[in-house]
């Protein structure tokens, strides 16, 4: 078995592939920020920085001795201070300490032509009769006053957005690559989950990357192994299951016979003794009998109500009146139950009055789930037969936390006979995310700790208060495999007051 071919690659070169692809980005966000720069310069919004110093340069160059110099002559770059020899005057744009630093300067050695403070430079040029400082700093700044004035230090904010570019190039980077690793590593995870429910009619996926694809071969052959054991399974379960019902039939010819010559023998005149071991026989005889029953409904279960299709099993649904389907049920129910006196209750919370669900699969459940009941039920017992609707969210929650903590589930009491709760003519079980409960509750002992993990079992009987001549182990094996099959949960518990709960959880069908 092999995946379908296609070009792989191995982890490492995955990983060069990364990192020319991160570098590449790298450039291209170098480029980009270049770009940006040449385009600020073309249009005139940004001044180079060395644009003021050219322009101080070229305008002392083109000084005169003879001159006489005002604020307009100078470059609009720097700043200045001119003050006259004569000590008659001076003109400045300067303030502050910038001001005093140019007189300082103005005053100082003559051979001093330049000079540096608090980041900007200071130079001097001179005519006849004036002394000129001018002062600027090296560095861009936005041509634009409003802009310039937002934004003082542009050097610091085009390294910021050098910075910002690189990081998006490799945030975008990682997400391209991370997007694909993730798709192909769910191609393993696919393959993981549909094994461990499985279902095994899948087709496996090539990764493109060759450690990746050594693991789904690995996963194949797993897959190969389960559908092995899985068939060989099945094999041997169905063997079992006809070698039960084979052994149920053999059995049932010489037990007809027993029970015949027993009822022939009932006609006969026989004394005190005899009597008691013909009541003896006939009494093992009829107990025989229903374990057959038994044994041959669950070997029959199977193909009971449905029809197969392939390898996956439909049910046959049929149109079903709920209430007058459950009605028919208790009074079933109610007939068993009169040996013990027991009151069978039905109570309807919010039903659809009709559904679509396999009518003869829905009954065997819940006909045994009441015989179960009427078996281990005190004599004047009652047993409540509860049918409702719930979101589906709510009720596969308490689903998953019956079956992980095993807790006892709290009953609800009903009334006597059919107690059905109206919600003003509105059908609230229109959506098909809502399910279908059915709950079966009594008065008897209830499950203890281990019946509670084992009381589905096929052939489980308890060994302690559950147990009973009449109890074959088959009723809620039976019951737990219809409703899995009708792609429901079966769920036991015990009520706060004592006694046994089993609920059903079911799709609803409209």
């Amino acid at each position: 078995m092999e995946l379908k071919k296609r070009r792989e690659i191995s982890i490492n070169q995955y990983l060069f592939l990364f990192l020319l692809q991160s570098f590449l980005a790298l450039v291209a966000a170098m480029f980009l920020w270049f770009g940006t720069i040449m385009l600020l310069i073309s249009t005139n919004q940004m001044v180079p920085a060395d644009a003021a110093e050219n322009a101080v340069d070229a305008w002392a160059a083109g000084l005169k001795a003879d001159d006489v110099v005002m604020g307009e002559d100078l470059p609009e770059t720097a700043g200045y201070a001119i003050f006259e020899k004569a000590g008659n005057g001076e003109e400045s744009n300067l303030s502050g300490e910038a001001f005093k630093k140019a007189e300082a300067f103005g005053r100082a050695d003559k051979e001093i032509r330049q000079t540096e403070f608090a980041g900007m430079i200071y130079v001097r040029s001179e005519t006849d009769t004036q002394v000129i400082i001018l002062t600027y700093r090296i560095g861009a700044y936005f041509q634009n006053e409003t802009l310039r004035k937002l934004f003082p230090h542009l050097e610091t904010g085009l390294i910021l957005y050098f910075m910002l570019l690189m990081l998006l190039a490799l945030i975008f980077v990682c997400v391209l690559r991370g997007r694909k690793i993730k798709k192909k590593m769910q191609i393993m995870k696919d393959a993981a989950v549909e094994i461990g429910k499985q279902n095994l009619d899948f087709q496996m996926k090539n990764t493109g990357i060759k450690e990746f694809n050594q693991v789904m071969t690995a996963l194949m052959e797993l897959k190969a192994e389960l559908e092995e054991t899985l068939n060989r399974n099945w094999k041997l379960e169905q063997e079992k299951r006809e070698q039960m019902s084979a052994l149920a039939h053999d059995i049932k010819t010489p037990l007809t016979i027993v029970k015949g010559n027993a009822e022939l023998l009932q006609e006969t005149a026989l004394d005190e003794r005899q009597q008691e071991n013909l009541s003896f026989i006939t009494e093992n005889a009829d107990q025989i009998e229903q374990y057959v029953a038994r044994m041959i409904e669950a070997s029959k279960m199977m193909n009971v109500g449905r029809k197969e299709k392939g390898t996956k099993v439909v049910f046959e649904r049929t149109e079903i009146n709920l209430p007058s389907f459950l009605e028919q049920i208790r009074r079933n129910a109610e007939h068993l139950g009169r040996a013990k006196s027991l009151c069978i209750r039905l109570k309807l919370e919010e039903l659809p009055e009709k559904v679509l669900l396999p009518e003869e699969s829905l009954k065997r459940v819940l006909w045994n789930l009441l015989d179960n009941a009427v078996q281990y039920s005190p004599e004047n017992g009652i047993i409540c037969l509860y049918a409702g609707c719930v979101e589906g969210g709510a009720a596969e929650a308490d689903a998953e936390k019956t079956e992980a903590e095993g807790e006892d589930v709290k009953v609800e009491n009903a009334g006597t006979g059919v107690e059905n709760i109206e919600n003003g003519g509105q059908d609230n079980c229109g959506e098909e995310k809502l399910r279908l409960i059915f709950r079966v509750t009594d008065e008897g002992p209830g499950f203890s700790g281990e019946d509670l993990q084992s009381a589905a079992d096929e052939f489980y009987r308890a060994d302690k208060s559950r147990s009973s001549r009449e109890h074959f182990g088959m009723g809620l094996f039976i019951a737990k495999q219809l409703v899995e099959e009708m792609g429901g949960k079966l769920l036991l518990g015990n009520g706060e007051q004592g006694g046994a709960e089993v609920k059903i959880i079911l799709k609803q069908y409209f």
